[in-house]
């Protein structure tokens, strides 16, 4: 008989797959890219776009509508059960709905899309789903497809890679950005080297007896990384995980952010930003706080080091819209190590099924 598995052996598999995932997520989308025309192509360019999901995937809607918005479409996300319950909160004018779900049969996100209906009987519906023949994919008129990235774990650890990364792909096919196509061609490439390379980073934060509580901080496409962030960490180990932008976090969050606390900042590309999100690292260190920034080219970077304060550069140099799949090993690292260090299996969460059903 064989012996069972150890705990998170199904997380730790989805965690190291997922730069072979996003090969494959790349190469699906270019094939399917054949299948639209030029005037599909134009049209959704300039159409507003509204993003939604649940849970883990309402992170990803926050992420799609920042990273639309940064290339200059018009781009809003909300929760698939505020689409459902409250159709007033739909933005005016927006006419393609595009809810992300892993399983493809979430209640809420169908009921979101059978409600979007309703309101917008002339709206057209996307999903990006790694189950393309569920429900949720049968009920929409187009269908991204991210099979390469079902996990095996409960955990959305590579479906969430494998989605944003299709995701930006998309966006990018969509601007015509060929420049940007290539680059992103690129990522799983860097991922090889990153899911290694940030393991240890990660452990060392999240086997740390010290740390009780866990603050992720990020601005603009940033923020939905920091809010999955949360989510995955609470999934994984149920730990005080909160997610800010990092200005906010000065007023009032910032009191919890002690000797017992880790802080980890997304760092965003925006210059005029870039000083006051350090400066809030800064006073978070100066509080007590074990402090981590992620970010990226440092060396020949014109913003200061920090005395004290952990970096952990990507080393991609690759703007903001194009790593931000690059972020998540870290993320899902420390999610696992916590787990495990706490005696819990990430791969059976309590309370938690890999399919909402209600």
């Amino acid at each position: 008989m064989e012996s069972a598995q150890p705990r998170g052996y199904l997380m730790k598999q989805d965690i190291e797959s997922q730069a072979d995932t996003l090969r494959a997520v790349y190469e699906s989308f270019s094939s399917q890219a054949n299948s639209f025309t030029q005037s599909q192509k134009a049209t959704w360019a300039r159409e507003s776009w509204i993003f939604t999901g649940c849970g883990t995937t309402y992170a990803l809607a926050l992420t799609a509508a920042s990273l639309f918005q940064q290339l200059g479409m018009n781009a809003a996300a909300l929760p698939a059960s505020e689409i459902t319950f409250y159709p007033g909160s739909l933005p005016q004018g927006g006419s393609l709905l595009l809810a992300f779900s892993r399983s493809g049969e979430t209640s809420e996100t169908l009921w979101a899309v059978d409600a979007f209906r309703e309101q917008r009987a002339q709206g057209k519906v996307f999903t990006v789903t790694a189950s393309p023949e569920s429900t949720l994919a049968q009920k929409a008129d187009f269908v991204l497809k991210a099979a390469p990235a079902r996990d095996r774990s409960t955990v959305e650890t590579k479906s969430f890679s494998g989605m944003l990364y299709l995701l930006q792909v998309f966006s990018a096919w969509l601007s015509g950005n060929g420049e940007r196509l290539d680059r992103l061609k690129n990522i799983p490439l860097a991922m090889d080297g990153l899911l290694s390379e940030t393991r240890s980073a990660a452990e060392h934060v999240g086997k740390n007896p010290e740390i009780s509580r866990f603050f992720f901080l990020g601005s603009a496409e940033n923020y939905g990384v920091a809010c999955q962030a949360v989510f995955t960490m609470k999934e994984c180990s149920a730990e005080w995980s909160e997610a800010f932008h990092p200005l906010e976090f000065r007023h009032g969050p910032r009191t919890a952010a002690t000797g017992e606390a880790f802080v980890g900042l997304f760092l965003t590309d925006d210059r005029r930003a870039i000083e006051q999100e350090l400066r809030v690292i800064r006073e978070m260190k100066d509080q007590g706080a074990q402090t981590l920034v992620l970010c990226d080219r440092i060396e020949g970077s014109d913003f200061p080091s920090l005395e004290g304060v952990n970096y952990l550069d990507l080393g991609s140099g690759l703007p903001l819209a194009d790593r931000l799949t690059l972020y998540l090993p870290f993320v899902q690292w420390l999610a696992y190590a916590r787990a495990l260090s706490a005696g819990k299996d990430p791969d059976h969460p309590a309370n938690l099924n890999a399919v909402t059903r209600l």
